[in-house]
């Protein structure tokens, strides 16, 4: 399944949010989530986000998609250390994050299947469904991140983790 997130309030992208309650995973289930993105704002509001409502998350950033490969790369024998979520942009430098989806399947590390989101400013319909060409991308989310966004994708990846 695809999902497309698409974010506008009154056409500011900065707004209060008051948070729900913090998303209830299995016991002793520590997420590892990821985010590739060189915005640094929406980065710092997506890390605040994500640990307001997955305390126990393990949150790893990367300013682009070559510095994420390396650190894959590098732990690829310990599947369990790397990212299971991963909110990936498209227009970074260095590697982009459809270069970042390309070098991720040439890789092919057996047993690691992340859930990824593409998250990115741009609503070029183009885009969205080049994004869906990749199975590994389960959804399109139009930046900010949403509390609601968020927890919808953590619902739907609490119900598929393996404790």
């Amino acid at each position: 399944m695809f999902y497309l997130f698409n974010n506008h309030i009154n056409g500011t992208i900065f707004k209060e949010v008051r948070f729900t309650q913090p998303v209830t995973l299995p016991l002793n289930f520590m997420m590892k989530i990821c985010i590739i993105d060189d915005e640094r704002i929406c980065s710092f509001l997506a890390q605040k986000l994500i640990k307001k409502l997955v305390p126990d998350s393990q949150i790893s950033h990367f300013s682009n998609g070559q510095e994420a490969i390396d650190f894959i790369a590098q732990h690829r024998s310990i599947v369990w250390s790397l990212p299971e979520l991963i909110f990936l942009d498209i227009n970074m430098p260095i590697t982009n994050g459809w270069d970042f989806l390309d070098i991720l399947q040439e890789l092919k590390i057996s047993n690691y299947h992340p859930l990824i989101y593409i998250s990115s400013s741009s609503q070029d319909v183009n885009d969205i469904e080049k994004a869906k060409t990749y199975s590994s991308v389960r959804g399109y989310l139009c930046k900010p991140l949403t509390p609601l966004m968020l927890e919808r994708i953590l619902d739907n990846t609490s119900h598929n983790c393996v404790c």
